[in-house]
């Protein structure tokens, strides 16, 4: 499904499309073709081939169809990590990582879980700033 969308979108090839910088508009520049491996159920792992693009305004890097599909930083997949982040706020992340690998078949550590935990976090808003801690987050889902 996830390489399915990869396939038809245009931020797949900087190419045939005119992709914009997220900072300041301008139309940004391919730097290269770069694979991307993701982990999803069953362990099994999708290769995506993207373009890497920077803003030769305001040297903004990225990669644009991470963007589009809603790709965080990391091995798995959107809603792999959404689970293994959820889980994390119920249980420890020793054994949310052993659950994980129970129910779906993917191995993932303690720190992977630990980690999607927190970028779930800061997407949602949580920060110091927001004046949302951690724990109190993890209360909340």
């Amino acid at each position: 499904m996830l390489q399915d969308a990869a396939m038809v979108s245009e931020s797949r090839d900087l190419g045939k499309g005119q992709a914009k910088c997220p900072e300041c508009g301008a139309a940004l520049k391919s730097k290269g073709k770069r694979s991307r491996k993701l982990k999803t159920q069953r362990n099994q792992e999708i290769s995506l081939e993207r373009d890497y693009a920077q803003c030769p305004k305001c040297k903004t890097g990225l990669f644009p169809l991470d963007r589009e599909l809603g790709l965080l930083e990391g091995e798995l997949t959107p809603q792999m990590q959404q689970s293994v982040a959820r889980l994390g706020t119920w249980i420890a992340f020793e054994r949310a990582a052993e659950e994980i690998r129970h129910f779906t078949g993917t191995v993932v550590s303690k720190a992977t879980v630990h980690w999607s935990y927190k970028l779930l976090f800061a997407t949602s808003g949580g920060s110091e700033k927001s004046g949302i801690t951690l724990s109190q987050f993890r209360r909340q889902l």
